[in-house]
């Protein structure tokens, strides 16, 4: 068991350095706000409004039941805000705890139909696969899915 626990470390510090690296080849480190993210705007005014005034509703929503985005992310988001402020790092922070916490999920799941250090073959091919390792860096509800559907 103990090998087993180190060779996860292995495979979970492999995936982290491979997000890492696609994170640093795409830019986004060069990123200094949380505005820069044009695509996710959405996600970030809803989880500041839930922070500051308590609501759902943005400067285009007439009304709370308007989403233009899903409501759990920013629900999540704006727990992180609530704690640590409004920060890049906050959100990566999120994202790498819940990459990390999906790699456990996963590999909990596969010791349950392959033995030994077969059971460390998903984590790692889904560790290392760029459709997702690209994700951890990225304001997105990719992680939170991938990990809620674990």
């Amino acid at each position: 068991m103990k090998r087993e626990l180190i060779l996860f470390g292995g495979v979970v510090l492999s995936a982290l350095l491979w997000s890492f690296m696609l994170a640093y080849v795409g830019e986004r480190f060069s990123y200094t706000s949380l505005d820069q993210d044009v695509g996710m705007i959405a996600f970030h005014e809803t989880a500041h409004n839930l922070v500051t005034s308590f609501s759902f509703s943005s400067e285009d929503a007439l009304f709370a039941g308007s989403f233009r985005r899903p409501p759990a992310y920013p629900v999540l988001l704006a727990l992180g805000y609530a704690f640590f402020g409004e920060h890049l790092w906050v959100v990566w922070s999120l994202h790498l705890v819940l990459w990390v916490l999906a790699l456990l999920l996963l590999w909990r799941i596969s010791r349950r139909f392959l033995e030994g250090a077969y059971a460390l073959l998903p984590p790692l091919l889904f560790g290392l696969w760029w459709g997702v390792s690209a994700q951890v860096f990225v304001m997105s509800p990719e992680i939170l899915a991938i990990f809620t559907l674990l």
